[in-house]
């Protein structure tokens, strides 16, 4: 088995609504073990977000801590 993981450091990616869509997928799949997720400074749009929050909403997410927006 590959090593785990745990958080993602994603901030000022420009990520697209397929990168949501990617996202999302590996946030409901069975196998995730992310805990950790910063999306900080990516203009995700209402679409994306959508695309995500269906991930987040998955009984398998194991998701605790989601940062969005600058640091203040």
């Amino acid at each position: 088995h590959p090593n785990p993981v745990y958080s993602a450091e994603l901030s000022h990616c420009n990520l697209s609504e397929r990168s949501c869509e990617a996202l999302s997928s590996v946030l409901s799949s069975q196998s995730s073990s992310l805990r950790e997720l910063d999306l900080s400074d990516n203009d995700l749009q209402d679409s994306g977000v959508k695309l995500l929050s269906v991930g987040l909403k998955s009984s398998h997410c194991t998701l605790e801590t989601i940062r969005y927006g600058e640091d203040v």
